[in-house]
């Protein structure tokens, strides 16, 4: 009789551990009240205009799929999304998705980890995407982390563009070797980042490459090319055409012979490693430092916050156009080239071609030394 006891004795508390585990059991993001226990069941539940909350850390292993009838925000919520795998893109969105990271700290991440060889992009976008305040990285030395539009314009049958808007987002290749990009805007793709953190740190490989239609309105961008435009044919869904209006952009502006015919680069804003007079119309061009140093400013705006922010001794050559500066210091060299029209707190210098050295005015103390023995 004893032994028939604690055999039910077992059995009760055997069930009663189940129930505590089914009850716990992990639930990895929500909307509103309801939970799930995997992303996917999350997208596939949310209607037009939710939010999905993570609650946890996510690895995937398949692909998540945005279907193309949903309007969708994913909050990262300070969690991270991972996935080691070779193939899949992590995260195929044909809908309405906005990723976002309503955290303090922002750590909110979506991460391809494990092996560089392995393939797949971070993010493949077809139809409109926000990305805000969330950081994307990948190890891959295969596939970009960041792929708007199609690799091959055939498979867009709908033959509909789509579009991804980058604010204040960080995007990093890891490992990506020469001739990968932490960004490419593909065919049919229409892309306008308004800020954030673009790198790519192995030589020969850039942080964006653009093959249609790209707006740059800030952000900082590192990379052997920190941006690339390029173009192949006349078709309509790949006319490369870059306008960059603001930024820092540590790598080249550039093209590649035999995918330039074409192509569209105007640079109106911005601050650059390389010079990118070629590509700017109107817009006054100035330069800091020496040859292999230099630093370019482009955009009037920009020329004044560099210039307000020099120190005496230091030279600044205005390239191009022209600019009205105000409250640059004194003991600041402003040099303008032929052919510009260079103003520097109220007095024209454009003829000052050997250099104008601001002299101490409205506050300001130079003091330059003198020969004349009778002072």
């Amino acid at each position: 009789m004893k032994k028939v006891l604690a055999t039910i004795l077992a059995l009760v508390m055997a069930l009663a551990l189940c129930s505590v585990s089914w009850a716990d059991e992990a639930k990895v993001a929500k909307i509103g009240n309801a939970e799930y226990a995997t992303l996917q069941e999350a997208v596939n539940a949310a209607t037009a205009g939710q939010t999905i909350v993570l609650q946890d850390n996510v690895t995937l292993t398949a692909s998540l799929i945005v279907a193309g009838d949903k309007t969708v925000t994913l909050d990262l919520n300070s969690y991270k999304i991972t996935a080691d795998m070779n193939g899949p893109h992590m995260i195929c969105n044909a809908g309405n998705l906005t990723i976002t990271d309503s955290s303090a700290n922002k750590t909110g991440e979506i991460a391809k980890i494990g092996a560089e060889t392995n393939f797949g992009y971070v993010i493949e976008n077809h139809g409109t995407m926000t990305l805000e305040r969330c950081k994307i990285s990948s190890t891959s030395v295969k596939s970009s982390a960041i792929e708007n539009g199609w690799y091959t314009a055939s498979k867009n049958t709908a033959g509909t563009s789509c579009t991804m808007t980058i604010q204040n987002a960080e995007v990093v290749s890891v490992n990506a070797a020469g001739g990968l990009y932490t960004v490419k805007n593909d065919d049919y793709g229409v892309m306008v980042i308004n800020g954030g953190v673009f790198t790519n740190g192995v030589a020969g490989a850039g942080a964006v490459l653009n093959w249609n239609d790209l707006t740059i309105n800030g952000g900082t961008f590192t990379g052997a090319s920190a941006v690339r435009t390029l173009k192949s044919g006349s078709s309509h869904f790949e006319i490369g055409k870059s306008q960059i209006k603001n930024g820092t952009f540590n790598g080249g502006i550039d093209t590649l012979d035999n995918y330039n015919t074409g192509i569209t680069i105007a640079v109106t804003g911005g601050t650059f490693s390389s010079d990118v007079s070629d590509f700017v119309d109107s817009a006054p061009v100035a330069s800091i430092g020496y040859t292999n140093e230099r630093t370019y400013y482009v955009g009037e705006e920009t020329i004044q916050n560099a210039a307000k922010n020099l120190s005496a001794g230091q030279e600044l050559v205005i390239r191009k156009g022209t600019v009205r500066l105000t409250d640059v210091p004194a003991g600041v060299i402003v040099r303008p080239e032929h052919d510009t029209v260079v103003f520097v707190n109220g007095k024209d210098i454009s003829n000052e071609f050997d250099g104008y050295t601001v002299p101490q005015s409205s506050g300001y103390y130079y003091y330059q030394p003198t020969t004349d023995t009778k002072t």
